[in-house]
């Protein structure tokens, strides 16, 4: 049967539909980014663990905050081995000082069993920016800007909720930023009591980008940073190593550092990227997966339109059953919780193309939201009144 003439052809048609897009509730905690610019994600609770690992399965970059329930991949242990030879090669670090996450912890073990270093104590501080709702959802051009607009525009906002997989709360990027190098000022203090030593920190790309931040301010006392660095969308590969030490005049510089090419290992702070994780899109997924993971990607961005089109995509090219397609469209719809906090046209679209059980979950938040219309223009109303007549609200 073509999907154009299933009932899931229609939910998704519903979902698609247009309304009037009302004001965003809640937006008067989003310091100075206008609501258009606020992402669907930021205002509906983090992806579930097994919704995240559909996404990533499928392909699909997602935003891993700093969840500490990745650990590497086997392509992602043999790149730090191979980097753990080479700095072998160079006499090896010192001591190795990883970050409190467990890719970090596993690219200090791999890099230890290499070169014999010692491996201190995790370093508390470290850990990426924690993203909470943002923390498993696909990674969206709209939740790239978003990212930016908190560190440019509003670096006081804490991201609303708590992750999924980290069960850490958001935070502002300040509170970040402070935290963050304050535990490298910490490393800093420790190279001045043995100038001397090599000290290797494995890290993630975010703290990395943040100490070149600093270090392109030229490490103020107050932490302030130039935001440049910060904008960059990579921080170097899996494995790449920076060197963080006082020059001469006394400033601290980071510059990129190469055990391959390298004829010498100076003393210093080296700040690693911990190796790959499942973060890494799906090489090997199949087309249903990579279908799959897109309409779930699509609903929770709100990008209803996209999820329409992967679905009909899909369904013809035989890749998606129609059952398969209906409880995608159920599994990433919001839940009660997420449905207080929708624009009211999103919330319309989500309960319409709901199957009877999800809509059944979405039905209080649709009645406490139009018990009144006495706001909203008679063009407005009327369109309203249709549309929620449609699902048996009368107003």
């Amino acid at each position: 049967m073509a999907l154009g003439s299933t009932v899931t052809s229609r939910r998704l048609a519903r979902l698609a539909r247009k309304t009037a897009p009302l004001a965003l509730p809640g937006t008067s905690d989003a310091g100075a980014i206008p609501s258009a610019d606020i992402p669907h994600q930021a205002v509906t609770d983090a992806a579930p663990p097994a919704m995240e690992d559909q996404m990533a399965a499928g392909g699909l970059p997602v935003v891993r905050g700093n969840s500490d329930n990745q650990p590497m991949t086997p392509p992602g242990h043999a790149t730090v081995q191979k980097v753990g030879k080479q700095l072998a090669a160079l006499g090896g670090p010192d001591e190795i000082v990883p970050a409190t996450s467990r890719r970090a912890v596993e690219t200090a073990g791999d890099v230890a069993d290499q070169t014999g270093a010692a491996v201190g104590d995790p370093q508390s501080g470290l850990e990426s920016h924690a993203l909470g709702n943002m923390e498993g959802e696909q990674r969206t051009p709209q939740v790239k800007r978003y990212m930016a607009d908190l560190i440019r525009k509003a670096p006081n906002l804490k991201i609303p909720g708590q992750g999924a997989l980290s069960n850490r709360p958001g935070e502002s990027f300040n509170d970040f930023r402070m935290r963050a190098l304050k535990a490298v000022g910490a490393l800093m203090q420790k190279l001045a009591q043995n100038p001397t030593e090599r000290v290797l920190v494995p890290t993630s790309s975010q703290v990395i980008k943040l100490v070149r931040s600093w270090a392109a301010a030229g490490c103020p006392d107050d932490l302030s940073i130039d935001h440049r660095p910060m904008m960059q969308e990579d921080a170097g590969k899996p494995g790449s190593i920076e060197r963080f030490f006082p020059q001469p005049s006394g400033t601290w510089e980071l510059t990129p550092f190469n055990p391959k090419d390298a004829k010498a290992f100076l003393p210093g702070i080296y700040f690693m990227r911990h190796g790959e994780t499942s973060a890494v899109q799906a090489q090997n997924a199949s087309a249903g997966q990579k279908a799959r993971a897109q309409i779930i990607g699509h609903i929770r961005a709100g990008n209803y339109h996209g999820a329409r089109d992967v679905a009909k995509a899909a369904h013809a090219a035989g890749h998606l059953g129609d059952d398969e397609i209906s409880t995608a469209i159920d599994e990433a719809l919001p839940g009660a919780n997420d449905a207080q906090r929708l624009p009211s046209d999103q919330l319309l679209a989500a309960a319409s193309a709901a199957g009877p059980q999800k809509r059944q979950e979405l039905m209080p938040a649709v009645h406490q939201r139009f018990a009144n219309l006495a706001s909203v223009s008679p063009e407005g109303k009327s369109m309203l009144r249709s549309h929620l007549g449609r699902l048996g609200v009368r107003v």
